[in-house]
């Protein structure tokens, strides 16, 4: 009852402006030492607890009251169970430092708060879009898939990205991230690793992976090298169904582990093992590297000699429901007996955790192998310097979370990201003074409202008009025909896709939607340049797509700024491929430099979201506009503005007398 006080305490001193038990940003780990914090605690914890430490409840990021359902079933893992921490979901940096706070101040030992931010926080503090207004809030910085750094190929991009990923995720509570993905994508069906990986060299891999490593360290965040011993080369998704690596030990060396080796040697403070069998490893049966301790034990404690914290992935993925014996209870033992000091949220923590505290008794596994483990936990704990300051100071939320820094970096690395595949006809740059109409046709899951709109402001802005048609599975013949249509009409079409790995979807390829408009738009003989913002084979395989850039990245703006700048020659174009496409081998690329054009100086300036009505145009616009008492104003329209049934419209208004107006982009279905 007193620490369910404590959390209402430190409610009203998050609101207040200074939460409890020391609030505090984001600093580098304490050095090495705590050892007496790590035994006097471990010696004030009962069996019950001492197991509890080595579980790993999950939760949601977004707001819930401390009555809500979920928070009070988590509040009562950390409480009565005594969890020794909590991997968190997607919410708004607010959100998650108010839900990180809650939970800290409810623990009797600190907890380790994990989350997957592989692509830099953005990846868990969200940026939400609103409805019906279609208008997007604020979130943590959103950077290029790790393939997209693996295009740049310096150290110091993954490093900014690991010191920057790691410092927005401490001002919210976030101590752990579970990153760098260390898998090499060799396999180009890989449905769920693909663009998360920094690409297929084994080499170059683990020099990104241990600069990342590096600068987490650097901006205050404990690391997880994943999913060992390497899932790149598979081509099922861990979250439906059993990958099966079918390679023997030495090719495991000299591909798989060499990654996992270099993230070891920067010091990896985890190391995530995924739910893949390697029959080579285990005597020829498909066993999950997770409950097999050939794995996680012998190579990874014996082989390459890591002592760091051993964390399983989330233990209700799909992989291991088939297993002979299976019970939320058996396979958390299972998951310990192969040499996990850290269960990654069980599908029932009360029956992992009681099962273990059994199997401990049984004389199953020793209890001197769980004092290992939690010493280990301990000790990450105190290099994170949470005996003595375990919440985080609201105000360095709004100090740190996307700051103006942090931005700029985003916008480098998405530019130095841009790869142009190849561009057989040498249609880059495409010259803004001769190109006045663009169409932009841009292919995404339905739900993904937001693709496409900043990159179709950049080329109104740039070129005088462009038009967007957001175009999905779910389109209609008659939204196709009218897209198809007008890009027979323009100077140039960009034909972009959105597709990216999805948890638990199974499968990643392009919709037949898709290459259907590609077969059509390709017959109207118009210059196109194709464009993915995610998977680069997808894409890479439309036949007779000239020219392909890849952009590494379908949300956020940064790379879409980045590919208007790229496609005007306004940016040069520098990345190389971090993986082999057809016809495209591995470190390939086709450099452009800056043309030095600049572009009018105008852009759109949004008013009146939720007034204006959609297509006809709003009346008191349309009067303004005729009237010549909005100089430069144009009627944005089109069911893809309105989001679901919002009405709006934007205009587009020179900023300095003297300029030529720019029509904005026309946004359509």
């Amino acid at each position: 009852m007193r620490r369910r006080a404590a959390v209402l305490a430190t409610a009203a001193a998050i609101v207040s402006g200074c939460a409890g038990h020391g609030g505090t940003g984001p600093a580098a780990p304490a050095p090495l030492g705590g050892e007496a914090w790590v035994e006097r605690t471990l010696a004030g914890l009962s069996l019950e607890e001492r197991v509890g430490q080595m579980l790993m409840a999950r939760i949601s990021g977004d707001f819930s009251s401390l009555a809500s359902p979920e928070f009070r079933a988590v509040a009562h893992q950390v409480e009565a169970l005594g969890v020794g921490g909590v991997a968190i979901g997607i919410g708004s940096p607010p959100e998650i430092a108010l839900k990180t706070n809650a939970l800290q101040a409810l623990a009797k030992v600190p907890l380790l708060i994990g989350a997957d931010v592989e692509y830099g926080p953005g990846m868990r503090l969200w940026s939400p879009t609103y409805l019906p207004y279609l208008t997007e809030g604020g979130g943590g910085t959103i950077l290029p898939y790790n393939m997209g750094i693996g295009a740049i190929g310096d150290t110091a991009a993954a490093f900014a990205a690991g010191r920057l990923t790691a410092r927005e995720s401490r001002a919210v509570g976030i101590n752990w991230v579970f990153a760098p993905v260390a898998d090499v994508n060799t396999e180009p069906t890989n449905p769920i690793v693909n663009v998360r990986s920094y690409g297929a060299d084994p080499h170059a891999v683990a020099r990104l992976v241990a600069a990342f490593v590096r600068g987490a360290h650097d901006g205050g965040a404990l690391t997880a090298a994943k999913h060992f011993p390497g899932h790149g080369d598979t081509g099922v998704d861990s979250h439906v169904d059993l990958p099966v690596l079918r390679v023997d030990r030495p090719r495991l060396d000299s591909l798989e582990l060499v990654p996992f080796r270099a993230a070891i040697a920067a010091g990896t403070d985890g190391v995530m093992v995924g739910h893949l069998a390697v029959p080579a490893l285990t005597g020829g049966k498909p066993v999950p590297a997770t409950v097999a301790p050939e794995i996680g034990t012998a190579l990874l404690r014996r082989d390459l000699g890591f002592d760091g914290l051993v964390i399983t992935d989330a233990m209700t993925m799909g992989a291991l429901r088939h297993l002979p014996g299976y019970s939320p209870g058996e396979v958390a033992v299972w998951a310990v007996e192969a040499g996990a000091d850290v269960v990654l949220g069980p599908p029932d923590v009360a029956a992992a955790r009681d099962a273990i505290v059994a199997a401990v008794r049984a004389g199953r596994i020793p209890a001197a192998r769980i004092d290992a483990s939690v010493r280990r936990i301990l000790a990450a704990k105190a290099r994170l310097g949470l005996p003595a300051r375990r919440t985080v100071d609201p105000d360095s939320v709004m100090r740190l979370v996307g700051s103006a820094e942090h931005r700029r970096i985003a916008d480098e690395l998405a530019r130095r990201s841009i790869t142009l595949v190849r561009d057989s006809a040498s249609l880059l740059p495409l010259a803004p003074r001769a190109v006045h109409s663009v169409v932009l046709l841009t292919f995404a899951a339905p739900t993904e409202l937001n693709a496409g709109r900043t990159l179709a402001t950049e080329l109104a802005r740039i070129y005088g008009h462009a038009e967007r048609w957001r175009l999905s599975e779910a389109s209609t013949p008659a939204e196709v025909d009218s897209a198809v249509s007008r890009a027979a009409r323009a100077d140039a079409v960009v034909f972009a896709t959105f597709y990216a790995p999805v948890s638990g979807q199974g499968f990643l390829r392009l919709p037949d939607r898709v290459l259907e408009v590609w077969r059509r738009v390709r017959a109207t003989g118009r210059p196109v340049v194709g464009v993915s913002f995610g998977d680069p084979y997808g894409t890479a395989a439309l036949e007779g797509l000239g020219t392909y850039l890849l952009a590494w990245q379908p949300r956020g703006e940064p790379a879409q700024r980045a590919v208007a700048a790229a496609i005007a020659g306004l940016a040069p174009i520098t990345g190389r491929l971090p993986v082999s496409l057809p016809g495209a081998p591995l470190g390939s690329g086709t450099p452009r430099p800056a043309v030095g054009y600049t572009p009018p100086d105008g852009g759109l300036v949004r008013v009146g979201m939720g007034a204006c009505a959609p297509a006809s145009g709003d009346p008191l616009l349309g009067r303004g506009v005729a009237g010549r008492g909005m100089p430069g104003a144009a009627p944005l329209g089109g069911r893809g503005c309105q989001g679901g049934g919002a009405r709006g419209c934007c205009i587009a208004q020179p900023r300095r007398s003297g300029m030529t107006p720019i029509t904005p982009a026309r946004e359509r279905p």
